[in-house]
Parts: C-alpha cells; sequence; structure tokens
C-alpha cells in the first residue's frame, strides 16, 4: 500500500528500507501501469483510488494472486481513503496550527524583548532630560551670582532628587582628621533631623569619607557593609538609610571634599556612582 503524491513524494509500507520502486509506483498511481512488482509476491493486480488530500494524491493497493479487488473491496478501498484523506488533512492542520503557535510564541517573545528595550530607552531618555533639567537649574543659579553655600546646597538637593534618595550631604575635608558639613538635602519623607551646616565631623578610616579620603574614589556600601560606629554612618543609619554611595570632589587636581547619598533600600542604585560623580564634577 502506497499514497503517491502529485511531486512523486511517495510514502508506502509492503517493501524493504531504501528499497520502494518510485517510479514504478509513480506509473500505476497515474494509471500507466496496472500492476506493481512486490518483494515475495511478483507482479501484483493493483488498484488506485484518489485522495482528496494532499490534492492530486493517490492511494495504491496491490495483492497478491491473479485477481484485482471486486467491486464491493474498491467501494471499501474509497472509503478508506477518505478516512486516510481526512487523517492527512487533520495533521495538516495540526501542523499548521503549530506552525502558528511556534510563530506566535516567537512574535510574542520578541514583542516582550522589544518592549523591554523600549522601556530602558524611555528610562534612559527620561533620566537624561532630569539630568540636563538640574544642569540647566544650577547653570541658571550659578549666573545669578550667589554665595557659593547657595550653589552648593542647589547641586546638593539636585543630587537627592535625581538619585532619589533619602538624604544628600556635602562635606569639606579639612586636614586634620575631619570633614565640615557645608551643604545637606532630607528627603520629605525622611522623618529625622539633618546635622547643622558648619558641623565638624571625625571622619572614620571604614566609612564612607574615610574611604574617600584613602582611595580618592566612589565608593558605596549595603547594608552589611555600613560600619556600626562614628559620626558620619550613626547619622546615616539615624535617618533610616541602609545604603549609601560616596564620590569626591576634585578641585583643581586637588581633594577638597565627598558627596554622600543614602537610600533606605539594602542596596544603592546600580548606576548611583557614576551618576553621582558626575554632580561631583559639577
Amino acid at each position: 500500500a502506497a499514497i503517491v503524491s502529485v511531486d512523486a513524494d511517495v510514502r508506502v509500507v509492503g517493501y524493504p528500507e531504501g528499497a520502494t520502486p518510485v517510479a514504478e509506483l509513480t506509473s500505476v498511481a497515474r494509471g500507466h501501469c496496472g500492476e506493481l512488482t512486490v518483494p515475495g509476491a511478483g507482479r501484483c493486480p493493483a488498484t488506485v483510488v484518489p485522495l482528496d488530500h494532499p490534492r492530486g494524491a493517490r492511494l495504491v493497493v496491490a495483492r497478491s494472486g491473479p485477481n484485482p479487488l471486486s467491486a464491493d473491496e474498491v467501494g471499501l478501498l474509497h472509503g478508506m481513503a477518505r478516512v486516510v484523506s481526512m487523517t492527512l488533512h487533520m495533521l495538516r492542520l495540526l501542523d499548521d496550527e503549530r506552525a502558528l503557535r511556534k510563530e506566535s510564541e516567537r512574535q510574542s517573545a520578541e514583542n516582550a524583548r522589544l518592549l523591554v528595550t523600549l522601556t530602558e530607552h524611555q528610562t534612559l531618555l527620561e533620566r537624561l532630560a532630569d539630568e540636563q533639567a538640574a544642569l540647566r537649574r544650577v547653570a541658571t543659579l550659578v549666573a545669578r551670582q550667589p554665595a557659593a553655600a547657595q550653589v552648593l546646597a542647589s547641586v546638593t538637593e539636585e543630587v537627592g532628587r535625581l538619585l532619589r534618595a533619602g538624604c544628600t550631604q556635602m562635606l569639606v575635608y579639612e586636614g586634620d582628621g575631619t570633614a565640615t558639613v557645608v551643604a545637606e538635602w532630607v528627603d520629605t519623607d525622611v522623618h529625622a533631623r539633618g546635622i547643622p551646616l558648619g558641623t565638624r565631623l571625625t571622619v572614620e578610616a571604614d566609612d564612607l569619607a574615610g574611604f574617600v579620603l584613602r582611595k580618592r574614589n566612589a565608593t558605596r556600601m549595603d547594608t552589611g557593609s555600613l560600619p556600626e560606629g562614628g559620626p558620619i554612618a550613626d547619622h546615616v543609619r539615624r535617618f533610616g538609610l541602609r545604603s549609601a554611595t560616596a564620590s569626591p570632589i576634585e578641585v583643581e587636581g586637588q581633594l577638597w571634599g565627598v558627596m554622600i547619598a543614602g537610600w533606605a533600600t539594602p542596596e544603592p542604585p546600580v548606576d548611583a556612582e557614576s551618576r553621582i560623580a558626575e554632580f561631583a564634577q559639577l
């Protein structure tokens, strides 16, 4: 028994693997010959009935012996051909459905990836827009030639708002192991009093200001690495902050001070060091 399509694609049972007589089966299916050579049976009469699906395909059946199929058997074969056609049609529909589902899943994954990319780009553009707006505000303030303390306070506030920090401070190193608070901003959600401007704090070796003083690099500390003691660490914890970053402020190549920002989250934002460093340069 074989199914022969219009392009001579053959599916057959009754022949050893690799020994399918494609040309002979195609000739029989097209009505050019009425017999098939079947292994172990020799020349056998063959009957051909059309299939509704695939379009133009033929079902070929050969049986040993001299007599072809009877009329009743041919009628039965036509019924079987209809069942085969419906089965092949359903299989094709299932294949198409699987292909469509796979394509739909691919499209969904691609759309999700594009959405993530667009969201990231939008977030970046919003961040850049916020930073540019902050820079313009500071530049406009500087153009009015205000007191230096007002400029430092403005920069410190802009850093806090941009980074959504709970508190930001600007300290200047005094050269004797202390640092003076010259600007501070505290978010309205933080219920704690800030350090009065002009307060002189001892710089501890393992706190944020101490690390920047020793390394002259930006740094971050999370819940586990924030030191327990020291005036600066105690101040950060009093605000209920659990993580912080710090960046050096240099003037004419010399270390002048440090900008510190703190958050109530266990970790600072991923890009906090680079962003705070940009404003430290400002």
